[in-house]
This record gives structure tokens, C-alpha cells and sequence, in this order.
């Protein structure tokens, strides 16, 4: 086993924290004015005044919305696999090369979703125009996310595992 695919299972296993927690935040984009916030995620909303929090689920969002979330969601589901695929191909010897394959391609797939769906939600965000309001964590670890998710895809497509692991397996000596 290379030292690509464990730093692919590194990164992979980053973008998938990353992920779940830019996820289920509710702080994509923050709307401040005076002593009145209001921060917003993919699934809830909160508002604070004061030290008083209020928070309650976003429902009748535009259809752009529902897109981002789906984005993101196949991300997160896909990057889980390309987790999951790239710890099943360090035990496996004689597929090791086509499970990385399969996980660096998953991953890549990932990663693009992840980004497609921060950038579709940047696009279509017109009301951050004003001043007040600004991105905050939610949205740049979504990004950073698609990126460790491309990059372990890539470690996982250059792990050439030797001639000699992948004919025979070390069991059978």
C-alpha cells in the first residue's frame, strides 16, 4: 500500500468532517444590523437579538435551494463512499487497484458536487449585495470540502499498488 492512498484516505476523510459540519450549520451567510442577526444555513435559520436565539427550519425555498442542498447532500453521501471504498482497498490485494480507482473516481465526483453546489448558492445569492450581509463558515468549509474531496480522488488514482501484491496474496504463502 502506497503512501498516496493513505494520504488519500486523509484528505478524504477531512472533506467528509468538512462536509457534515458545513451541512448541518446554520451558517452559510450571516445578515448583521445593530443588535439584530441573523444567521442562515441549508436547513435553519436563527435569530439573535441580543443573547436571545431564535432558530426555526427554512421551508419554501426556491427551487436554487433545493438544488444546493441536493448538491451538497450527494457530495457528503459520495465522499462517505470514496471513505468507505478506501479503506476496503487497503485490505483487499488482489482488487486494490480497481477499489482505489473506484474511490478516487467517486471522490473527484464528490468534490465537483460540493463545489457545484457552493458556487450555484454564491451565484444565486443576489441579497448578498448589501453590506450587512457576508458568507460565513458554513460556506468556505463546504468549499474547502470539494477540494480535499478532488485532491483525495487524485491520490487515490495515482496509488499504483506493486505487480507483486496485486498477483498473489500474502495469505496463500
Amino acid at each position: 500500500m502506497g503512501k498516496a492512498v493513505i494520504v488519500g484516505l486523509i484528505c478524504c476523510g477531512i472533506s467528509l468532517a468538512l462536509v457534515v459540519v458545513s451541512t448541518a450549520v446554520p451558517y452559510w451567510i450571516r445578515d448583521k444590523e445593530s443588535d439584530y442577526v441573523v444567521f442562515s444555513g441549508l436547513w435553519m435559520e436563527c435569530s439573535k437579538i441580543g443573547s436571545e436565539a431564535i432558530c426555526q427550519e427554512i421551508t419554501g425555498v426556491p427551487e436554487y435551494y433545493l438544488a444546493v442542498r441536493a448538491l451538497v447532500l450527494m457530495g457528503l453521501f459520495m465522499v462517505a463512499s470514496a471513505n468507505i471504498l478506501g479503506f476496503v482497498g487497503i485490505f483487499m490485494i488482489r482488487q486494490r487497484k480497481s477499489i482505489t480507482l473506484f474511490a478516487g473516481v467517486i471522490s473527484i465526483l464528490a468534490g465537483m458536487f460540493m463545489l457545484t453546489g457552493a458556487i450555484v448558492f454564491a451565484g444565486r445569492a443576489s441579497y448578498l449585495a448589501y453590506d450587512a450581509v457576508q458568507f460565513h463558515v458554513g460556506f468556505p468549509l463546504t468549499l474547502v470540502a470539494g477540494v480535499m474531496g478532488i485532491v483525495a480522488g487524485i491520490l487515490f488514482i495515482r496509488a499504483r499498488p506493486s505487480d507483486e501484491n496485486q498477483s498473489s496474496s500474502p495469505l496463500l504463502h
